[in-house]
């Protein structure tokens, strides 16, 4: 048995009797994890824009099956001119969807610090 809290993924331990919050996994991004803790830069029905720390934002859409529709595409928009405008080091487009194959693939970046 498992649920949801705080955005982490906890299962029941029967040794305890209680719900453990699952281990964490630094080679993984959760993106439910940093919705709930607020990270959230622009959203709407179809898509969000987290942050994802050092710079970097996803974008994750949330239609079904992914289908690009019309609030994707504004999305989509929105978060190259947010990207660009605000000087983020990059962007990568994923989700954490049930038919998913990486969560949060990169699919490009846009780069427009200086190079030092």
């Amino acid at each position: 048995m498992t649920q949801l809290e705080r955005g982490r993924l906890s299962y029941y331990d029967p040794a305890r009797k209680a719900y453990v919050a699952e281990p964490a996994d630094g080679r993984k991004v959760e993106l439910r994890a940093l919705k709930a803790a607020g990270r959230v830069v622009r959203e709407n029905r179809g898509a969000s824009l987290v942050d994802l720390g050092d710079g970097v934002v996803c974008l994750e859409f949330h239609t079904k099956m992914n289908t690009l529709d019309e609030d994707v595409r504004d999305m989509l928009r929105e978060s190259v001119e947010e990207v660009e405008a605000r000087d983020w080091a990059g962007m990568v487009i994923g989700n954490e969807g049930a038919a998913r194959s990486r969560p949060c693939a990169p699919v490009f970046t846009s780069c427009s610090r200086a190079a030092t």
